[in-house]
């Protein structure tokens, strides 16, 4: 606890309850950063996750609450070769990440994406607020789900890349994919469906669509 805190691991890093102000979060680990069972992670300004060798980071505690951006990242530059999960009790941003693993975020208000390649699959998933993206395009090579809850979900970056399929849920949704776009299971309100693809628009075998707004679709190439 204190104002903020920097800490270096030359082995994999497990934080208990931590509580800190505005200086935030450096935590630097030679393997994975997780959290110890029944613990809860408060930060007040940036959270900078780094891996120094080979892990992942899981830091999913229903109780953690990171009230500035999370950025997590490998030293050297290169993709976290494990997976990612990040939750939140609160409103979530989150830097650029880039994992060759799975992709896990969970908030309880608004989910702001940045910058994001994923190697495996997405699950995003938003109580309310909302879950939006920007500062790059979003990249799965896997399935995708994102639940904006009583939000919408708004994946607008031109640059999207979707290789497997994407399951959405919330009040409305819109997506944009620079390949073409299979659906997964989809359930949205009012707000309805507005996506575009460069290429087709289908949905995955056995796969059910809903929206009970006006549901709107674009391929911006011959598809």
């Amino acid at each position: 606890s204190g104002s903020g805190a920097t800490v270096v691991d030359s082995t994999p890093l497990t934080l208990g309850n931590t509580t800190l102000g505005s200086g935030g979060l450096a935590a630097t680990s030679n393997g994975d950063i997780t959290q110890a069972s029944g613990t809860g992670i408060s930060s007040a300004g940036t959270t900078a996750l780094n891996l120094s060798g080979p892990g992942g980071i899981n830091l999913s505690g229903p109780a953690n609450d990171f009230v500035g951006p999370v950025n997590a990242a490998t030293t050297s530059g290169t993709p976290i070769s494990g997976s990612v999960a990040i939750a939140d009790t609160g409103a979530l941003t989150l830097g650029p990440i880039n994992t060759t693993g799975n992709l896990t975020t969970t908030a309880g208000g608004q989910l702001a994406l940045g910058a994001t390649t994923v190697g495996g699959s997405l699950a995003a998933n938003s109580a309310q607020g909302g879950i939006t993206q920007s500062g790059g395009p979003m990249i799965v090579t896997g399935n995708a789900t994102i639940g904006a809850g009583t939000g919408t979900v708004t994946l607008a970056n031109p640059a999207n890349e979707f290789g497997g399929s994407v399951g959405l849920s919330g009040a409305g949704a819109t997506v944009v994919d620079s390949t073409p776009l299979t659906l997964g299971n989809t359930n949205l309100g009012n707000g309805g469906l507005n996506v575009a693809s460069n290429g087709s628009i289908t949905q995955a075998p056995g796969s059910t669509v809903s929206s009970l707004g006006e549901t709107a679709l674009h391929p911006t190439a011959p598809g």
